[in-house]
């Protein structure tokens, strides 16, 4: 499976390589991946798993073309930042143009309680854009924390008030952090577990609190 937020994690990663050393050879694989998530990714309705076009790329496909169409929420929101790196850095047209449709829609995803959910479901067989369609991880409302602390780390560069909304989402109960949340009220919920303090998603929370000063 070839997933989309794996993949721009992948071009942030040659482009710092490139810098280092100044082989092409870098920036040219970081350019290809990047046109891959804009010609292929991002056209879910060419491929017939989408209504429309949506502005943004696809979660994953298969070696076999099975695509994925959700759109993932807190990895894209993270990563975008690389694909404006990206654009500026090799005049690939159509890429910055990606970034910001990318952002355009997934601006649309942070619930009036300061969450953000885990994917955009275009269903299957797909319908046309509903905010309503934005979808937590699981059944019963619960997100993983860590993609959702991603998706308010990318979205305060852009906005400011995206933190304090994520602030007043995240509970205030010591210093760890859930591994999963509740969409609607931030509140800790463990499915199948015991609640735990995770590691990555606490860290990402201090993160959080940084940004803005």
């Amino acid at each position: 499976m070839y997933d989309s937020g794996d993949n721009l994690a992948v071009i942030e990663a040659l482009l710092d390589l490139e810098a280092a050393t100044g082989e092409p050879r870098f920036l040219e694989a970081a350019r290809r991946t990047g046109a891959w998530l804009r010609d292929v990714m991002a056209h879910g309705e060419e491929v017939g798993v989408w209504a429309q076009p949506m502005g943004a790329p696809m979660k994953a496909v298969t070696v076999d073309g099975n695509f994925d169409n959700r759109i993932a929420v807190g990895r894209l929101w993270f990563w975008l930042p690389t694909l404006d790196r990206l654009a500026a850095r090799t005049d690939e047209p159509g890429l910055a143009a990606l970034a910001d449709s990318t952002r355009a829609l997934l601006a649309q995803a942070q619930t009036t309680k300061g969450g953000y959910p885990d994917h955009y479901d275009p269903g299957y067989p797909a319908v046309a854009f509903d905010p309503s369609r934005f979808a937590a991880y699981t059944s019963d409302g619960a997100v993983v924390a860590d993609d959702s602390l991603r998706a308010a780390l990318g979205a305060v560069v852009a906005d400011d008030d995206v933190a304090a909304g994520q602030r007043q989402w995240l509970p205030d109960d010591g210093p760890g952090l859930s591994g999963y949340l509740d969409l609607a009220d931030g509140s800790a919920v463990s499915p199948g577990h015991e609640p735990s303090h995770d590691l990555v998603s606490t860290s990402l929370r201090a993160a959080l609190a940084r940004r803005p000063g």
